[in-house]
């Protein structure tokens, strides 16, 4: 019984225990889910206070932010109105000092009228009194006359009186101290009868012997000349007067002019009797003692200049390295003086010819160069002009051999209802790189090309598109072309019509008006845009043989000679000039080699050297005419003018400023500064150099002188109009060399000037295309930062190959950005890491916690971020050019090419001018470089503006469409 009980009660007890355990855990529970739940909204209210602090802060911001810009605005408005009222005030003064001037000079011409009338009065009398004064001059003047030659013949008898007498006196001192010397050197020595002089005897009689003798003035010295050749001058006089350091310092400064005299403020009073003093002083500022390195690149640099003869740039060759190398051994100097030379001429030939030779000293080389000169001109050989076969089109002709308007083969097609006849306007230059004969033609619409001319296919039109003659025949299209087209440097691009006619291309009224074409018949000149093209008489149908033939019947007497009309069989139509090629005939006629020009009646000399006479019939053929020159493609001909002088002088009549400056200096007469301030600085500059100024053969020249004063060059005053074709040769053409600013202003000054020249031809070379390809521009293109900012993870991918570091931006590591947590290092996996105080119990309490914080660690994210991107954005911004480009805007492309076996130098780093086609964004355009050309994208910081002289024409700029509703919507 006790067993069994024993056991019931235990199994009771045990039954008990369970059921407490279970309840205090469910409690424990419980309590646990209280206390999470207490903690989770602990932690909301905390964050739900942050996130009410940081609104409210944001808010106190905005507030300030917005209370400094009213502050700023308002201090901008002070400001503003400010400076109105202070404008405003000085304006006033300025209209009261204004009324107050024109007060006084209204007052002052008052005066100056009473006073004007006033000195009338005093004139006349003043005139009067002239008059007897002239009188009494012309009678003192006669009394004078009377009374001069006695006034000679005294003076000419007591001028002899006073030498004879200063020369008895300068007798007898010499005697008297002869005298001295010997009873001095009696005293002295006994037994010596030829003792030397004292110092104070030696000097009394050096000062007996400069009183005697006329003492040498040294002239002055400004600092404008050398001082070296100075200083010997003036050492040359002391020693030749004999005179003491101390009376050297004295003439010295004394002879010091100018800038030169101002160097005595740098030594001391008491230091300016020392002459040794003053002549370092001297020698620092104006010697060539510390300018040997100056010299010495001088010579490195130096080239034979234009029109400078091979004497002058030996001497300056030999002056120059003296200079630099003073103490050298003179072989050296020698060696140097060769090289420099050979190395600086102008002519190539010689250069080779010189270096072959073998020459010890510079005088050498320059022999041989002047013999090599000598023998060169001589083996140059006159090449007169000469007849010669020209090879020109065949011209359309028909079965009687006469010229024909239609073509045999189809003669429903009019081939020659356009053209042009002897008196046409022709010009020639390029069409599409092709040389070309090109007619103006007034009375045409539109520019019309014959097809043959290029190869290229043209643009097919409307089959209703004729062309209408003056007499009102049609003539079919074959299609359009687009062209480039240049005469002179001017380039244009142009839609031409192709068409059969039978000259190259005729220009019309479009290109005429587009371009600014003006046309001076009288003097046969074209003028585009300030540029000058002369025109030339119609070249072409040059293959064609002109008869010359006798009008009427001419009897010729045995042995005699006469000059018969005759006349060219034909209209001589492309044919100005001819030349008659002598011949004898079997009857002893002879026709004279002759240049004639084709006009109606055509002069013959003919001679009879047979025994009979010779008997001419009408409708003879003496001989045939043909041209007189092969045509060739070359520019450079047409541009030899001989009518240059009377065209400067033209010019510079025309020329505003010009003009009036050669009148004042044709009269003699320079104006005062009062009749020369209310005109232009120009003017103004002229005037300034008046005295330098000149007319030599009728045009204006200026007058400059070396700075030795040794030499002087006659530079023409350029007009305004001619500045342009000046710069185009002395630095654009094949002659130029397209030098620099410095070599280009020199050639320029040595045969031009006019004011502001330095500033023209620095612009000229700033805007040369070939000088802007090879150089580029000053200042490269480059664009503002474009900002992208990542809002989630993976968006942008970067490596960190130090660690999980965090990142200067996000101030957080990659591990926490992307998975909420930092990294487990083999150390937390070994040891284990301690758990976190508010870990999360659950696994959606977890989710919920990770999602919130990595929302809250990418919204700090993204404002670290953009804090940092704007920041960034702000110092690169700071160095963007701001440049901006438009479509049509010409532009230079930045495409540099290395070719081997080419020094960089000579590769140009840049193309161009390309035009922008079409804006793709802030810092992406279209660009392209001609109408066939493939087009290009490129970044803004490959391209440069272009300011040169032929910017692209050929691209027009279409309006955009208007922007409807659809296409708005489109674009959303």
């Amino acid at each position: 019984m006790v067993n069994t009980r024993a056991t019931r009660y235990d199994e009771e007890t045990t039954t008990m225990d369970v059921s407490e355990i279970l309840k205090f855990l469910q409690q424990g529970e419980e309590k646990r889910q209280q206390e999470d739940e207490k903690r989770r909204l602990e932690d909301e209210r905390r964050r739900q206070e942050d996130r009410e602090e940081a609104e409210r802060r944001e808010e106190q911001r905005r507030q300030e932010d917005e209370r400094r810009r009213q502050e700023d605005r308002e201090e901008a408005e002070r400001r503003e109105q400010q400076r109105r009222q202070e404008d405003e005030r000085r304006r006033q003064e300025d209209r009261d000092e204004a009324e107050r001037r024109h007060q006084e000079i209204c007052e002052s011409q008052q005066i100056i009228n009473t006073r004007l009338n006033a000195f009338s009065g005093r004139i006349d009398g003043v005139e009067q009194q002239i008059d007897q004064v002239g009188q009494k001059v012309n009678r003192i003047e006669k009394e004078f006359q009377e009374n001069r030659e006695e006034i000679e013949r005294r003076l000419e008898r007591r001028l002899e009186d006073t030498k004879r007498q200063v020369q008895k006196e300068i007798l007898e001192m010499i005697e008297g101290l002869e005298h001295q010397l010997h009873r001095t050197s009696i005293a002295d020595s006994g037994d010596c009868s030829t003792s030397p002089a004292t110092p104070l005897q030696h000097s009394s009689l050096m000062h007996t012997e400069r009183s005697v003798h006329k003492m040498l003035k040294p002239p002055t010295y400004d600092g404008q000349s050398s001082w070296s050749m100075y200083r010997r001058q003036f050492e040359a006089a002391a020693k030749a007067n004999g005179w003491t350091p101390q009376e050297m310092a004295t003439s010295l400064v004394i002879s010091l002019r100018g800038q030169a005299l101002e160097i005595l403020q740098s030594i001391p009073e008491e230091q300016q009797n020392d002459y040794d003093r003053i002549v370092g002083a001297l020698e620092i500022r104006y010697g060539h003692k510390y300018l040997r390195q100056v010299y010495q690149s001088q010579i490195k640099s130096r080239q034979q200049r234009t029109n400078e003869s091979l004497q002058e740039y030996e001497a300056d060759i030999e002056r120059l390295i003296h200079l630099a190398y003073p103490q050298a051994p003179k072989e050296f100097l020698e060696q140097i003086g060769i090289q420099t030379f050979i190395d600086g001429l102008l002519d190539t030939e010689m250069q080779q010819a010189l270096r072959l030779g073998r020459h010890t000293t510079i005088s050498d080389v320059l022999v041989a160069a002047l013999e090599f000169k000598a023998a060169k001109e001589a083996s140059r050989n006159y090449k007169p002009k000469i007849a010669s076969e020209s090879f020109g089109k065949p011209q359309l002709v028909d079965t009687e051999g006469r010229v024909s308007t239609t073509c045999t083969q189809c003669p429903k097609i009019s081939v020659s209802k356009i053209s042009s006849d002897e008196r046409s306007l022709v010009i020639h230059g390029y069409l599409d790189d092709k040389w070309c004969s090109f007619i103006i033609d007034t009375g045409a619409t539109r520019t019309i090309l014959r097809p043959n001319i290029l190869p290229k296919p043209p643009k097919e039109l409307p089959r209703h598109v004729k062309l209408e003659t003056a007499t009102g025949e049609q003539i079919p299209v074959h299609g359009e072309l687009n062209v480039k087209i240049q005469l002179g440097s001017k380039i244009m691009y142009h839609r031409v019509l192709t068409a059969d006619i039978r000259d190259d291309c005729i220009l019309g009224l479009d290109i005429l008006s587009k371009h600014g074409f003006v046309v001076d018949i009288k003097n046969r000149i074209i003028q585009i845009q300030n540029e000058e093209i002369v025109m030339a008489p119609k070249l072409q149908d040059y293959n064609q043989s002109r008869r010359i033939i006798i009008e009427e019947d001419i009897q010729i007497p045995q042995g005699s000679e006469n000059i018969v009309i005759a006349r060219l069989d034909g209209n001589g139509e492309g044919l100005s000039t001819g030349i008659v090629e002598a011949r004898e005939r079997n009857d002893g006629l002879l026709v004279a080699r002759s240049l004639v020009q084709i006009i109606n009646q055509i002069p013959v000399r003919i001679a009879n050297i047979s025994n009979k006479k010779i008997i001419l019939k009408k409708n003879e053929v003496l001989r045939r005419c043909e041209p007189v020159e092969k045509i060739v493609k070359c520019e450079e001909v047409n541009q030899a003018r001989t009518n240059q002088a009377r065209e400067l002088k033209k010019s510079q009549k025309k020329d505003s400023d010009l003009k009036l400056i050669r009148n004042w200096v044709k009269n003699g007469v320079r104006p005062t500064w009062q009749e020369v301030s209310r005109y232009g600085t120009t003017i103004k500059g002229y005037w300034a150099q008046w005295s330098s100024l000149c007319l030599r053969d009728g045009l204006l020249h200026r007058k400059w002188e070396s700075p030795d004063g040794v030499s002087a060059v006659y530079q023409l005053v350029l007009p305004k109009a001619r500045i342009h074709q000046v710069l185009e040769e002395l630095h654009s053409s094949p002659s130029g060399g397209h030098f620099g600013v410095t070599r280009t202003l020199a050639r320029v000054r040595d045969r031009f000037y006019w004011v502001n020249c330095r500033r023209d031809v620095e612009e000229w070379c700033k805007r040369c295309d070939l000088c802007s390809a090879k150089k580029g521009p000053n200042t490269r293109s480059r664009g503002k930062m474009v900002q992208y900012l990542s809002g989630a993870p993976f968006e942008r991918v970067a490596v960190d190959i130090l660690g999980p570091l965090p990142h200067e931006s996000t101030t957080y590591t990659p591990s926490m950005l992307t998975s909420g947590r930092e990294m487990k290092l083999p150390t937390d996996l070994i040891l284990g890491r301690p758990l976190e105080e508010n870990q999360e119990r659950s696994l959606p309490e977890f989710v919920e916690n990770l999602r919130e914080r990595m929302d809250q660690i990418h919204r700090f994210a993204r404002e670290k971020l953009k804090i940092h991107s704007d920041k960034m954005k702000q110092r690169l911004d700071t160095t963007s050019t701001e440049t901006a480009f438009k479509p049509g805007d010409a532009v230079w492309l930045y495409a540099p090419k290395r070719t081997k076996g080419k020094s960089p130098k000579l590769q140009s780093n840049w193309e161009g001018p390309y035009t922008i086609i079409r804006k793709i964004n802030d810092l992406v355009y279209r660009i392209q470089l001609s109408p066939r050309s493939k087009p290009k994208v490129v970044h803004l910081e490959r391209l440069a503006r272009y300011t040169g002289h032929n910017p692209p024409d050929w691209f027009v700029v279409e309006d955009p469409p208007p922007r409807t509703e659809d296409s708005v919507i489109r674009d959303e």
